[in-house]
């Protein structure tokens, strides 16, 4: 007697061959769904650490525009201003004009390579 062999071998091998395939398109996929991530995440810490820097140096440069503020409260013939202050993570410098009706002043606040400018106009009254 003869035994009949069926083509269970080779619909085995078509089945192992097609999951191969398929598994290699999830890995891929999902390697390159990961890599999106990875540098979507890059990009936007790179993003808020300048808001950061920005903000620092808004502040500094408010501080130099206060403490200028304060001077010209206590000595109204103040005009010297201030060169490079370090405070924080940054310095900021403070310059005034005095057109004789109005005492206009600058303050730079500077931390890495953003810089970021306020200013005043006072008068006396």
């Amino acid at each position: 007697m003869r035994q009949a062999r069926g083509h269970g071998g080779t619909s085995s091998c078509r089945r192992r061959g097609t999951m191969s395939v398929v598994i290699i398109i999830l890995a891929i996929s999902a390697t390159a769904m990961i890599t999106g991530t990875l540098a979507m995440t890059t990009g936007s810490t790179t993003v808020q650490d300048r808001a950061l820097t920005r903000e620092q140096a808004t502040f500094l440069a408010d501080a130099g525009l206060a403490r200028a503020m304060v001077m010209l409260k206590n000595n109204e013939s103040w005009r010297t201003g201030y060169a490079s202050v370090s405070l924080g993570a940054g310095t900021y410098t403070v310059t005034l004009t005095d057109d004789g009706a109005y005492i206009d002043i600058l303050s730079t606040g500077v931390v890495g390579a953003i810089s970021v400018q306020t200013s005043a106009r006072v008068t006396w009254e």
